[in-house]
């Protein structure tokens, strides 16, 4: 006959228990991922490499790597812009009573609903976002047939595809989104208050990562 395993100690490292079988017991906290969060340092970790990747083909003439590295970067960076308004539109649905609406655009519909502009200003950033999606569908999805070489910023001739994600397109990207959270969060809407209320914080810390990134990168 042999008697029953030792209760585990909570907190502690239970390698006996896990050999014996003993059931522990289960987490209580449930979590959310932050994944707008996390896309928008995606994207500013991206936009630095792309700057410093530009520089770094103006200063040393290697353009063909520079312009590889710089487009690819510029890539990520349109990408997570649009990941991170994407996942915004997610974390924030069930606060404003929205329901998630297929493959549709969810940035255009959450600015129209929830950003206090005025009728010019709400066009502009509707066109703006609408870009940042076409942008990132192009980058998935684009088209394979070939096309006279257009002029490059780094002084070459290049694909049209190239020259379109640069590190130019790269920084507005990320601008618009920056200014974006800061307007969402300090003007919320009423529906919106409690969301922004707690991330008020937000626009402070992504100026300074954005900052932190860029410093990495040109080494200073």
């Amino acid at each position: 006959m042999t008697s029953d395993p030792p209760e585990p100690r909570p907190g502690a490292a239970q390698p006996d228990a896990i050999r014996v079988g003993v059931t522990l017991p289960r987490p209580t906290i449930a979590i959310r991922p932050n994944l707008w969060h996390n896309w928008a340092r995606i994207a500013m970790k991206a936009e630095a490499r792309a700057i410093a990747a530009h520089s770094r083909g103006i200063s040393t003439g290697e353009i063909a790597d520079a312009l590889e590295a710089e487009t690819l970067e510029c890539m990520v960076a349109v990408s997570g812009v649009r990941h991170s308004f994407h996942h915004l539109y997610l974390d924030c649905h069930l606060l404003l009573g929205l329901e998630p609406a297929g493959d549709e655009p969810k940035v255009p519909r959450l600015a129209t609903t929830d950003l206090p502009l005025d009728d010019n200003d709400l066009r502009l950033w509707l066109d703006d976002l609408q870009q940042v999606v076409v942008d990132r569908d192009e980058i998935v999805h684009i088209s394979q047939e070939s096309r006279p070489a257009v002029p490059h910023p780094l002084g070459t001739n290049t694909s049209e595809f190239d020259a379109r994600f640069t590190a130019e397109r790269a920084t507005r990207a990320v601008d618009l989104m920056l200014d974006f959270y800061r307007k969402v969060i300090a003007s919320p809407s009423a529906a919106m208050r409690p969301w922004a209320e707690k991330r008020e914080h937000v626009p402070g810390d992504f100026n300074n990562l954005r900052a932190k990134y860029r410093a990495r990168e040109d080494g200073s």
